[in-house]
């Protein structure tokens, strides 16, 4: 038996143990298939419907509260520029449709894409309701809009998202002490919760059935698979 083999035999072993501990940041995990981490910056709330619920979105300022578990594909996983949106959660240049209407420069398939690539899980037997109320929001196009109502982002005079950090002033915006290294507020990763009634955990990054739909979904368009 080869060594790939038998770390694939100690993963199976483990299935019970997959996802434990996701909630606390300080813990090791063992990632679901087809799922990585990212450091999430905002936390949109939406409603069963896909509405914004207003008031119940937050900036994560703590390093603690930021780490994500995503999906992703092979090559979302891998991506160093381009056209390679993740499948659920990813910065707003892919999941906002009003981007370049707030002063982002992008090219407009980031966003056409990444729908794209959701139509067609939420179209699969595998889809579940709170995937669907994401597409469903994220189908209007005004997740930017959203964020300035809430006060998550500031415009200028021009309406264009306000990108520099202010000088000289006590009462800067949290959304600049989440976004570092360099980052913009329109460099921002966004992560969502979905308030389904019946649902045990509206944090959809450590939601078993979310998990368990992508892998699903995303294994079944693989052509190719290996160890």
């Amino acid at each position: 038996m080869s060594w790939i083999s038998r770390l694939l035999d100690t993963y199976n072993n483990c299935a019970d143990e997959i996802g434990v501990g996701a909630d606390n940041p300080d813990s090791v995990v063992l990632l679901p298939i087809g799922h990585t981490t990212n450091m999430a910056h905002v936390e949109i709330c939406l409603s069963e419907d896909g509405d914004f619920i207003h008031g119940n979105s937050r900036v994560l300022v703590e390093k603690r509260d930021q780490l994500t578990i995503i999906p992703c594909s092979e090559d979302s996983a891998n991506r160093t520029s381009g056209l390679c949106p993740h499948p659920l959660f990813d910065k707003l240049q892919y999941v906002a449709g009003d981007y370049c209407q707030y002063g982002g420069e992008v090219k407009k398939w980031d966003y056409k894409s990444y729908i794209a690539n959701l139509e067609n899980w939420c179209a699969s037997s595998y889809a579940v309701p709170s995937v669907s109320s994401i597409l469903t929001y994220l189908r209007k196009g005004n997740l930017i809009s959203d964020l300035v109502s809430d006060g998550i982002l500031q415009c200028d005079n021009q309406g264009k998202v306000i990108v520099k950090k202010p000088e000289g002033v006590s009462d800067v915006p949290l959304i600049f002490k989440a976004v570092v290294s360099g980052g913009t507020p329109m460099d921002a990763f966004i992560r969502f919760r979905v308030q389904v009634p019946g649902q045990s955990n509206d944090r959809i990054w450590l939601n078993k059935e979310v998990w368990n739909s992508f892998i699903n979904y995303y294994t079944g368009t693989l052509v190719e698979k290996g160890i």
